[in-house]
């Protein structure tokens, strides 16, 4: 393990690409909303890809989502 008492030169950047699936329910709405994401924390109420507070999950997804909601196939 390095030493960093002199500070940090840089860094190098590490990408990955999620994928969540949202529930659509049998009337075909899609119930896009951090609630129904595997990344959101019940206990702690944030958002474990950005941190972010969520203040209504089961309504919306965070200001800050990260997350590019995919175009229906049939759209």
């Amino acid at each position: 393990m390095g030493s960093f008492d002199s500070g940090v030169k840089g860094y190098v950047y590490g990408t990955v690409t999620v994928r969540v699936g949202f529930p659509i329910d049998w009337n075909d709405l899609a119930h896009i909303s951090c609630v129904h994401c595997q990344f959101y924390s019940p206990v702690s109420k944030r958002c474990q890809l950005n941190k972010e507070i969520i203040d209504f999950p089961e309504k919306y997804v965070g200001d800050m989502c990260p997350l590019e909601v995919e175009k229906s196939k049939e759209e």
